[in-house]
């Protein structure tokens, strides 16, 4: 008797950078950030120290800033130096207008700018090119995915720490309409008192969003040197049912039992504090992976962030790097 199995692996990336619940409220009615956010599945409420820019010093000569990421009450500190593309189509000749949008409404008339929650970077023309936090800066130096050069010196996953209050997922609406006048949201912005003491609680809770990437199915065979292939209820196998068997599950009707099942597998995990129903019996969820005949069921998680609650860590995982931390050339 040959045994047939029906194991599948999913993988699901970080659609945006984490981000601060005032952040979104900005963001949310901006077309371009939408637009990362659109496939979004599943949010991750969370909270961390404001994260902010110090220290910054632009060199309007050659279009390079300097300057420090830090966190509220934490020692460390990053490094940055920002430089624009050579031939960026955006800054033609190193040229383009910064704007620093500050925790405190005191003015910084001048360098070097302290505090500073975002950079908004113009064009000469004044056209809106895109905004950097910390953590998207970070987000952009990881993925290389912006027309600036970016380097950064000092431990960068000391930075990426956050604790889960609560997982959820869009249920066919965009995530950012979900969010919106979310009861969850509102009772954590509500209850939860900041990490740092007289902090301002929305830029202290942060926003996860992941996104289903791709799904892989695999059909082991445990082989005892019969020629007969059962499957795992024990029914004999024709040939034609054999290969109806290995057949891949069309992504558009896998795709919401993987969303569901990586929920219910997170919450499992994690156990969010503002989580009432915490899947004790998963993968017995009813309307997960389970349901579709498959036995093993592994969630791959890219992420840039540590996720932590006092049931569990899920750490960094951005396979592509070798390490996260840098060092000067």
């Amino acid at each position: 008797m040959r045994l047939l199995k029906k194991n599948i692996q999913t993988k699901f990336v970080m659609s945006y950078p984490a981000m601060s619940v005032y952040e979104f409220e900005q963001f949310k009615e901006e077309k371009e950030v939408l637009e990362y956010w659109k496939n979004s599945s599943i949010y991750i409420i969370c909270q961390r120290p404001v994260l902010f820019f110090d220290e910054i010093v632009p060199h309007e000569e050659t279009g390079i800033i300097h300057l420090k990421i830090k966190q509220r009450n934490k020692e460390g500190e990053l490094s940055v130096k920002l430089a624009p593309m050579k031939d960026d189509p955006d800054f033609p000749d190193n040229r383009f207008m910064a704007e620093m949008n500050f925790f405190k409404k005191e003015q910084q008339t001048q360098h070097p700018f302290m505090n500073a929650a975002g950079i908004k970077f113009f064009n000469r023309d004044r056209k809106f090119i895109a905004w950097l936090s910390p953590e998207r800066l970070i987000y952009d130096y990881l993925f290389k995915n912006w027309g600036f050069q970016i380097e950064i010196i000092g431990n960068i996953e000391e930075f990426l720490t956050y604790f889960v209050h609560y997982i959820g997922q869009a249920k066919n609406q965009y995530i950012w309409d979900r969010l919106t006048g979310h009861e969850k949201l509102s009772k954590v912005l509500a209850v939860e008192h900041p990490f740092i003491e007289g902090e301002f609680s929305p830029y202290e809770l942060s926003l996860i969003f992941l996104r289903l990437d791709g799904t892989k199915e695999l059909f082991p065979i445990e082989n005892d040197g019969s020629e007969e292939i059962v499957d795992f209820d024990g029914n004999i196998l024709t040939q034609e049912q054999f290969q109806q068997a290995i057949k891949e599950t069309p992504f558009n009707e896998l795709e919401s039992f993987a969303v569901n099942d990586c929920e219910a597998y997170l919450i499992n995990l994690f156990e969010p504090k503002y989580n009432k129903r915490l899947y004790r019996n998963y993968p017995d969820i009813g309307n997960g992976l389970k349901q579709l005949g498959f036995e093993t069921i592994i969630h791959n998680c890219m992420l840039f962030a540590n996720l932590i609650t006092e049931e569990a860590t899920m750490s960094i995982t951005f396979h592509e790097l070798e390490s996260l931390e840098t060092d000067p050339e």
